[in-house]
């Protein structure tokens, strides 16, 4: 068993000794160099021998003059006979070894288990790869495809597997997106993953269905600026397709007709605005306008932008 490598200094308990605080300075040193050294022991002793003490205390010469009070914080070793110890050092020197063989004790019935858990699995393993198969009556027989039509009917089509191949051409069948021109290893993996997130073949119908529908994604609309057209990358990045299905890009159908709302563009009324309020000519980004107005809104959307870096 291994040296214990420190020991707790208490600072309040050293602070408030009696016995430290009769000594001097370098009574202190002394004290504390013999603590040292007995803890640095295999079971915490020091030998009842002045000129050694003097030597580890570095006393040295005055020992026989400064060492009283420093021999009075040690007491013959209760297991060792001839030898000193520091009856506090003793006691956390021994609770410290308790503590050590106790973890050690935990850490053999600890790996003893796992041993006897991972030789149990290996044998489980191993019976059940040996054990005979059963083969079930008439397995061998194939089943008429007419026969396996109507499984898949009633089992749910919708489980039936697609791949990347198939989800490529739906989207590419999306008047104004992006055509996806080619399955790179990005893409590829990319919609693997969502077809095993979602395999459901349903959910992809209405995520087709949601984004040809969508105004800005199939760059119908862009309030102004040049048009938008998703890609297929695009569209399934995680992110992107949680405000996909969120109706983040859903285009938004206002029932009111537009010629009984007026330009609702906001105009300066002395000190507050107010909303324009002219015959409506059209719309952007979903918001009526007057011709003049909608002549503003295109000025704007044809100015360069000129803001260096």
């Amino acid at each position: 068993m291994g040296r214990p490598p420190a020991f707790q200094l208490y600072v309040k308990d050293w602070l408030t000794s009696k016995k430290r605080a009769a000594m001097a300075l370098d009574q202190q040193a002394a004290y504390m160099n013999l603590l040292c050294h007995c803890w640095d022991t295999d079971d915490c002793s020091l030998p009842d021998d002045p000129a050694i003490l003097a030597a580890l205390s570095e006393l040295r010469e005055h020992w026989s003059t400064r060492s009283t009070p420093v021999q009075q914080a040690f007491e013959s070793h209760p297991k060792k006979p001839g030898f000193l110890t520091n009856i506090r050092l003793y006691a956390e020197h021994q609770k410290y070894l308790r503590i050590q063989k106790e973890r050690r004790r935990a850490g053999r019935e600890s790996g003893a288990s796992r041993l006897k858990q991972r030789t149990n699995d290996t044998e489980h393993v191993f019976n059940k790869r040996s054990a005979p198969v059963e083969q079930k009556p008439n397995s061998s027989i194939p089943i008429p495809s007419s026969r396996r039509k109507e499984r898949e009917i009633h089992t749910g089509s919708s489980s039936l597997k697609q791949s990347p191949e198939e989800v490529q051409q739906r989207w590419n069948a999306i008047p104004g997106v992006k055509l996806c021109k080619a399955l790179g290893t990005t893409i590829r993996a990319r919609i693997q993953a969502r077809l095993k997130q979602y395999p459901d073949a349903a959910w992809w119908e209405t995520f087709f269905q949601r984004i040809q529908g969508s105004d800005f994604l199939c760059g119908r609309t862009n309030c102004g600026k040049p048009p938008f057209h998703a890609s297929l990358d695009w569209a399934l990045a995680p992110t992107n397709l949680d405000k996909i299905e969120a109706g983040n890009y859903d285009t938004l159908i206002d029932l009111k007709p537009a010629s009984t709302q007026g330009c609702q563009e906001r105009v300066q009324c002395g000190i507050s605005l107010k909303l324009c309020g002219q015959p409506v000519i059209t719309e952007v980004c979903g918001r009526p306008l007057c011709a003049e107005h909608k002549e503003y809104h295109e000025r704007r959307a044809t100015v360069p932008n000129t803001a260096t870096a």
